[in-house]
C-alpha cells in the first residue's frame, strides 16, 4: 500500500464509519425481526436487506475514499437510498434508517464543501439521486413478491 494511502487510512475519522455501520446494524436487526415472524425471510425481506447492505457498502467505500468529490457522491448515493427506504418503512425500520440517512447526508455535504461544490449543485444532485433511488426501490418492490 502506498505511503499516502496508509496515512489516509490512519486519518479516517470514526464518524465516517457511523453511517455504514449503523445501516448494517439496522439490517441485522431487521433480518432478525423478520426471521422471527411467521412469514420468515420472504423475497421482499431479502430485497430490503440486500438494499440496505448494498448501500451500506457504498457508504463504507465512501468512508475510505480520499478524493472529496467521490466521497461526497458515494455518501449522497447511500443517503438517498437510505432515505427513500426510511420513508417507505417509516413504521418498521424507518426511524433508525432516517438517522443513518442524516449521518450519511451530513458526510456528503461536508465532503462536497471540501471538494468546492456549490450548494445549488448539491441540491440538484440530491434531488436527482432521490428520484433515482425512489424509482429503483419501487422497481425492486414490484419485482419481488411479498
Amino acid at each position: 500500500m502506498p505511503a499516502d494511502a496508509e496515512a489516509h487510512v490512519r486519518r479516517i475519522h470514526p464518524i465516517l464509519l457511523a453511517a455504514p455501520l449503523g445501516a448494517l446494524g439496522v439490517d441485522a436487526v431487521y433480518l432478525w425481526a423478520m426471521a422471527r415472524q411467521g412469514d420468515g425471510l420472504v423475497p421482499r425481506v431479502l430485497f430490503v436487506a440486500g438494499w440496505i447492505a448494498a448501500f451500506a457498502g457504498c457508504a463504507l467505500v465512501a468512508a475510505f475514499t480520499r478524493h472529496a468529490l467521490r466521497r461526497s457522491v458515494l455518501f449522497a448515493v447511500a443517503a438517498s437510498a437510505f432515505g427513500v427506504l426510511g420513508v417507505v418503512g417509516l413504521f418498521s425500520i424507518g426511524v433508525p434508517m432516517m438517522v443513518v440517512t442524516l449521518i450519511a447526508a451530513i458526510q456528503a455535504l461536508l465532503a462536497a464543501e471540501e471538494a468546492g461544490v456549490g450548494p445549488l449543485a448539491v441540491v440538484g444532485w440530491a434531488l436527482l439521486l432521490l428520484l433515482a433511488a425512489a424509482g429503483a426501490l419501487t422497481l425492486g418492490f414490484l419485482l419481488t413478491p411479498q
